[in-house]
């Protein structure tokens, strides 16, 4: 919370005769609209570069599983072998679990600013 930046603006705002919010509020509402378009553009570029290289690690990780669990097969000792296996699997299905949770895209949200009016 920064209050002198915030109480500059409050003291901008009230302290400005002609200033209408209805007015400022079109403005940004039709400025919005305009970018629409644009910003949904950008983010689809976005997502589909993301998916992409999510595709190639989780391709990636799954050669390297398999490849791990070939080397583990291979081992003589069975309950060796079946301990690493355990452990190689239980593994595995953590890193699904948290591939697949951080596999969500969500757009970043950024918080500028707050104002509080109190009523008199």
């Amino acid at each position: 919370s920064y209050v002198a930046y915030a109480n500059d603006i409050w003291n901008r705002l009230i302290s400005t005769t002609d200033f209408h919010f209805s007015e400022m509020t079109k403005q940004v509402n039709n400025e919005n609209n305009a970018l629409k378009p644009y910003h949904l553009e950008i983010y689809k570029n976005l997502t589909d570069d993301m998916n992409k290289l999510m595709e190639v690690k989780y391709k990636n990780r799954t050669k390297s599983f398999e490849f791990q669990r070939s080397r583990v097969e291979k081992i003589g000792i069975e309950n060796i072998r079946v301990a690493r296996l355990k452990r190689l699997e239980s593994g595995h299905q953590k890193w699904l679990k948290d591939f697949g949770s951080s596999k969500k895209i969500i757009p970043g949200i950024k918080h500028l600013i707050s104002v509080r009016i109190d009523g008199s």
